[in-house]
């Protein structure tokens, strides 16, 4: 379980023989989105987190990132002490590398307290393979990020999750590991160009700081702390993975894709 909601963006081509209002940048289109989203969130009800020293919302790299938190009223007690009654609504705008999926979903409640009509829906989803490249990636990028001393602001407990997915999807899933390596050399260079400047070892030799990432991350303790007091107690499962075992097959999966000819 998680209180995030990670949202890829991706605006629509122009029709030809039409044109945006003159100023009308994707940064202009973003903010109007942005904008949007903030009123229907608050025209049913929910209020903004309100932080002594972090802006919310908070839009970074020219609005390609947006992040919101909005709090709710919790209808159940939290037995565990970590899920946050916080919504962390995070808007990304970068189009997907391969054809995203049409996904059908909706309630787990619906799972134990079966309703006459449940309520469905379908949306266009980023490819399991995708997910899996991205989620090695941004573990050891802002791993790296962090333990280099270059990151700005406190780091992420929660990002010790996609250790657990990628355990998750390459047990599940071991077919979409093979197109996650055939994509990430050009996830890398997206984000060499996406957050130049930030770590200047990384905007030089990406790979590099990875590997020296992976090798860090084994036997992180923080990482570890951070797997069982954030992440375990959020694992809908009745037997839960330990850290070592989950980061083994992380481990694993990092090696493929970063070893993958570019």
């Amino acid at each position: 379980m998680s209180e995030d909601i990670d949202i890829k963006v991706l605006l629509e081509e122009v029709p030809e023989g039409y044109s945006l209002p003159k100023g009308h940048t994707d940064r202009a289109r973003l903010g109007d989105l942005h904008r949007e989203v903030e009123q229907r969130l608050a025209a049913m009800g929910f209020e903004y987190v309100v932080h002594d020293d972090q802006e919310n919302p908070m839009s970074r790299d020219s609005r390609r990132y947006y992040c919101l938190l909005v709090s709710y009223t919790a209808s159940f007690q939290d037995v565990s002490g970590v899920l946050r009654p916080q919504l962390k609504l995070e808007l990304i705008h970068r189009p997907p590398i391969l054809d995203c999926e049409r996904r059908e979903m909706g309630y787990m409640l619906d799972q134990f307290i079966p309703r006459e009509v449940p309520h469905r829906f379908s949306m266009a989803c980023i490819t399991v393979a995708e997910t899996l490249a991205e989620k090695v990636l941004s573990l050891l990028r802002r791993c790296a990020w962090y333990w280099d001393g270059h990151q700005r602001g406190a780091f992420d407990t929660a990002l010790v999750r996609h250790i657990y997915d990628v355990w998750r999807i390459s047990g599940s899933q071991p077919d979409v590991i093979e197109p996650a390596c055939q994509i990430f050399a050009l996830l890398v260079r997206k984000d060499v160009e996406e957050f130049k400047g930030q770590h200047p070892e990384f905007d030089q030799a990406p790979y590099r700081v990875l590997r020296r990432s992976l090798a860090a991350a084994s036997n992180h303790d923080g990482l570890k702390a951070n797997f069982e007091l954030r992440l375990a107690p959020l694992l809908y499962a009745a037997e839960k993975p330990d850290f070592h075992t989950c980061y083994v097959a992380f481990a694993a999966v990092a090696e493929l894709l970063l070893n993958h000819p570019e």
